[in-house]
């Protein structure tokens, strides 16, 4: 038999909600901090290639990223001040 989804036969125990209220407290901070790293990631790929010169080798390496990703990252970069 399935279970729809959110049907419990046993509520959690004031401990175990209280961890699961944190637990989901971190995780959307977490993504809120991946979302932000992401598009100051994005900005500074655009800025050491554009503004600085360097070859996107170089910004693959400056960032921790291949230097495909710096590529997309400088295109996505582009795109988001053009709108």
């Amino acid at each position: 038999m399935k279970v729809p989804f959110g049907h419990m036969d046993k509520l959690p125990a004031a401990d175990d909600h209280a961890a699961l209220k944190e637990s989901a407290a971190l995780r959307e901070h977490a993504a809120r901090d991946q979302s932000e790293a992401a598009r100051l990631t994005s900005r500074a790929a655009r800025r050491l290639h554009e503004e600085e010169g360097l070859p996107l080798r170089d910004v693959g390496i400056a960032l921790g990223i291949s230097y495909q990703r710096a590529h997309q990252l400088v295109d996505e970069a582009r795109e988001l001040a053009d709108a």
